[in-house]
């Protein structure tokens, strides 16, 4: 059985649900960053100013984009917050870094809280 398929929530997530939530998952940090640098970024002195609010106008297109990437920095936060404190680290690794689970406790365990973060990040995202 693929440890993104739990039997706790009666979920089996498709292949495809499952990479893309793992790949905006690891794109967490970028995302985070994205968000920062477009608080602080600043017009271009050299670009014509344009008057007036134009459809498809540069400034709305990065206020969405930096509202998706919050939409899915605190659906992937919300998600983390679900799991048991002691088991989130060696969770975060796993999902981020494939790095192996920590020798505290059973592998069976992460992979059971691996996969519900996974199941819940995507259901928080709204992919499912």
């Amino acid at each position: 059985m693929k440890d993104y398929q739990t039997a706790k929530e009666r979920l089996v997530l498709p292949k495809d649900v499952y990479m893309q939530t793992i790949w905006k998952i690891r794109g967490y940090y970028r995302m985070k960053e994205n968000m920062d640098a477009a608080i602080d970024e600043q017009p271009d002195p050299r670009q014509p100013h344009v008057k007036g609010g134009t459809p498809g106008s540069q400034t709305e297109a990065k206020a969405m984009k930096r509202e998706h990437d919050r939409d899915l920095v605190t659906a992937i936060d919300k998600a983390l917050d679900s799991i048991p404190k002691e088991y989130r680290r060696g969770v975060w690794q796993k999902v981020m870094y494939n790095a192996p689970y920590p020798d505290d406790a059973h592998v069976s365990t992460y992979s059971k809280y691996k996969g519900e973060f996974v199941i819940r990040a995507a259901k928080y995202m709204g992919m499912i």
